[in-house]
């Protein structure tokens, strides 16, 4: 029988006696060795919520976290006992999600696919070795429907949109089989794109290709009148699928943005147990004359609640065009900017105002100039969703200027 006790700082020296044993330190991603001393500034500083392990007053090993991550490292006397298995099983008891990093040629590989972790296409090389992301999820994996809104017309930073290369970034993304995503719909806002007939034809046939490698996998071609932006396309898919049951959520996100990890999608599901009306990527108002709102629009909206709005007003969305005054063009700053306040306008007066996730991870927004990204959220969290620059260099560029919000 063991138990799991808070770590206190008494029990810093079987922690470092554990950590930096060279079998243990050839497993984690950082190999260092540590003092004393440092482990106390690291200790006093961070707090860390970890768990000793014990058994009959015995500490055999510690679990390690980091919000959703956790690990476990156990004493090399105590090892092949099956402590490691106890203390995950009491660990993720209560736990809806977690993951974990581990080498590919680490045998607890095993023990955790028996615990129900799932191994992801997300991979890093340390020390000249695959390093691999493995899922837990105690529920029934949500079914999300990712849907893209696409538009190959003039645009900021664009006279002719590189529509080819966002779509290709999307389509290399599903590809890595994310997390919860079940269905993926892509919606074109027609445009004069020269060759829009022959990019609409190649995407069938990536999709068939998807649906071959993924047979969980349904995959959506849609076509509108370009009218009201993203919002309008992200309406029009929403109501294709009003009578899908299976699908618990939608994300929805525009072309020209991308996810940066697999499971991005957990820390928006996380959110939704909150009950707002939409986490988006940022909510708030740019200045105090707006009400808040979805000002980084891409976000997870719950399936129930679009059903339940649609019930009630027979629409979704809360969307403005108005042709006759536009002469039939629309402009952003004529009904984007009003659509992106007030298309949630519905989903809030039933269940109340939206939220976002830049508590924990921080939000990209590239501005007029594309050498300058806005940072929304510290920096120093995780980036879930990025723009996507048509070369890719911006973001990686040292000429590109980041201000922080």
């Amino acid at each position: 029988m063991i138990t799991l006790k808070p770590l206190t700082e008494t029990d810093l020296p079987f922690l470092l006696e554990v950590r930096n044993d060279d079998s243990t330190r050839s497993m984690l991603e950082n190999n260092k060795v540590f003092n004393i001393e440092q482990c106390l500034v690291w200790f006093n500083k961070l707090q860390p919520k970890w768990y000793i392990i014990k058994t009959n007053n015995q500490p055999v090993g510690y679990i390690r976290t980091n919000k959703d991550e956790v690990g476990c490292d156990i004493h090399p006397n105590f090892r092949r006992k099956g402590y490691a298995r106890m203390a995950y099983k009491i660990y993720l008891k209560d736990k809806d999600y977690a993951s974990l990093w581990v080498f590919e040629d680490n045998f607890a590989k095993k023990l955790y696919k028996d615990l129900g972790f799932i191994e992801t296409n997300e991979v890093k090389f340390i020390r000249n070795k695959k390093y691999l992301k493995m899922n837990f999820s105690q529920k029934t994996t949500p079914i999300v429907n990712y849907i893209v809104s696409l538009y190959g017309g003039e645009r900021r930073f664009y006279k002719t949109t590189p529509l080819k290369f966002f779509i290709k970034k999307h389509i290399s993304f599903i590809k890595t089989k994310p997390y919860g995503i079940k269905y993926v719909t892509f919606v074109f806002n027609e445009s004069n794109h020269p060759n829009e007939s022959q990019i609409k034809e190649n995407l069938k046939y990536e999709f068939k290709e998807i649906e071959t490698l993924f047979p969980d996998i349904k995959c959506t071609l849609l076509s509108k009148k370009n009218q009201n932006f993203s919002y309008g396309a992200w309406d029009y898919a929403l109501h294709h699928f009003i009578k899908n049951d299976e699908i618990t959520h939608h994300f929805l996100i525009e072309d020209d943005y991308i996810p940066t990890l697999s499971d991005f999608i957990i820390p928006f599901l996380e959110k939704d147990k909150e009950n707002p009306s939409y986490v988006a990527s940022l909510w708030t108002a740019s200045d105090p004359s707006q009400p808040p709102h979805a000002s980084i629009s891409n976000g997870l909206l719950n399936h129930e609640k679009i059903k339940k709005t649609f019930k009630k007003y027979n629409k979704i969305f809360n969307l403005f065009f108005d042709p006759d005054k536009l002469h039939g063009k629309e402009t952003y700053d004529d009904g984007g900017f009003r659509n992106q306040i007030h298309f949630l306008k519905h989903l809030q007066e039933l269940f109340g105002e939206g939220t976002d996730i830049t508590d924990h991870y921080n939000t990209w927004f590239a501005v007029q100039n594309p050498n300058q990204i806005i940072i929304y959220g510290s920096p120093f969290n995780k980036t879930l969703i990025a723009p996507i620059f048509e070369n890719q260099k911006p973001l990686f560029n040292s000429r590109l200027k980041f201000l922080m919000l």
